[in-house]
């Protein structure tokens, strides 16, 4: 799991100059949200305990498009 987590920062840190490039802010800020939410839910299958984040991901797409 500690791979995970660390692999995770390291494509984040990685990919942030990249992104900045070519987006606008609230692009990139949809980016790293996204990309949390599905950490959290790897992490979530890793330690056996579900999270169902199909309502949280639908607000923040909602949010962003409007």
């Amino acid at each position: 799991m500690i791979y995970f987590i660390t692999l995770f920062v390291v494509v984040m840190c990685v990919s942030y100059p990249l992104i900045l490039k070519k987006s606008r802010k609230k692009e990139i800020y949809l980016f790293y949200l996204l990309s949390l939410i599905g950490a959290t839910i790897w992490i979530s299958i890793f330690i056996r305990h579900p999270i169902n984040p199909l309502t949280l991901i639908g607000w923040v797409i909602d949010w962003f498009v409007v």
